[in-house]
């Protein structure tokens, strides 16, 4: 596990972040997962504070790219329970239902974002039912 603070709020890519490494470091020293912070924390001695560093994502987690994404995988994730929700995470695969659909057609509407119960349904993805470029 490596944790990234990017400079100048530059993110690198993780495929970046690995073969960097894997020049000079051998294979199984180099990290499994990376996880980007925008600073580390730090205990009141000035110390790195390992217990407040977050937990990585799951893998194959495809995090929101935008705002409208962001507030759908919220919703979702408040609406179905789940922990972490994913722009291609499945919708029925986390409990979503027809009711839960329309509970996030309504707030999602609340927050600036237009959805139909339809779109909703069939795309199954919040990448789907946003397009893949998510606006």
């Amino acid at each position: 596990m490596a944790y990234v603070v990017p400079v100048d709020g530059a993110a690198p890519a993780v495929a970046e972040l690995r073969a960097g490494l894997a020049r000079t470091l051998p294979e199984y020293l180099v990290p499994a997962a990376f996880v980007l912070v925008d600073a580390l924390p730090l205990t009141t001695n000035g110390k790195l504070d390992v217990r407040a560093l977050p937990a990585p994502a799951p893998e194959g987690y495809a995090p929101p790219r935008n705002q409208s994404e962001t507030v759908l995988c919220k919703l979702v994730a408040d609406l179905t329970g789940a922990e972490l929700v994913g722009i291609d995470d499945d919708f029925v695969a986390l409990g979503g239902d027809s009711v839960v659909a329309a509970r996030l057609v309504g707030l999602a509407r609340r927050e600036g974002v237009e959805l139909t119960l339809r779109d909703v349904l069939r795309s199954g993805t919040i990448r789907r039912l946003l397009g893949d470029g998510g606006s």
